[in-house]
């Protein structure tokens, strides 16, 4: 038997979305001392902003797009003498966003059908004269 390797732990995986958008912050909370660390940093974050978004509730999608748009006006800091990358940054990153909440809206929705058309047949089963599943012994018209 063949045993495939991951690169990250069993208990990570759940939360890679939340990693990289803190990794993404990390190096983009560089940029008052660096100016190309919201380079570095801006596209990972545009894409961990995106997983976040469309993978996790609405909260989180939002926390996070604050997050990321306060990196984008910390391009600006010190004295804000310079607008930096803020409106390009801030354009990503709201663009990711949208995107992302538009994908999470049709997964969620297509799960929702899922979950209903598998209780719609569940119910037809019943009604039927199927106890469960496995006793069930129609077959599929498909076939």
């Amino acid at each position: 038997m063949e045993r495939k390797t991951h690169a990250a732990p069993e208990s990570f995986r759940p939360y890679w979305p939340e990693a990289l958008a803190v990794l993404s912050l990390a190096v983009c909370g560089l940029a008052p001392w660096h100016p190309q660390a919201i380079f570095w940093g801006g596209l990972p974050l545009a894409f961990a902003l995106f997983c976040v978004t469309s993978l996790r509730p609405a909260r989180s999608a939002g926390i996070a797009l604050a997050a990321a748009l306060a990196m984008a006006v910390s391009t600006g800091l010190p004295r804000f003498e310079h607008t930096g990358a803020v409106v390009p940054f801030a354009l990503l990153f709201a663009v990711a966003w949208a995107v992302g909440f538009a994908v999470g809206q049709r997964r969620r929705y297509l799960h929702t059908l899922v979950r209903q058309e598998r209780d719609r047949a569940d119910g037809r089963r019943l009604r039927n004269g199927c106890g469960s599943p496995a006793s069930c012994t129609t077959v599929s018209p498909t076939l």
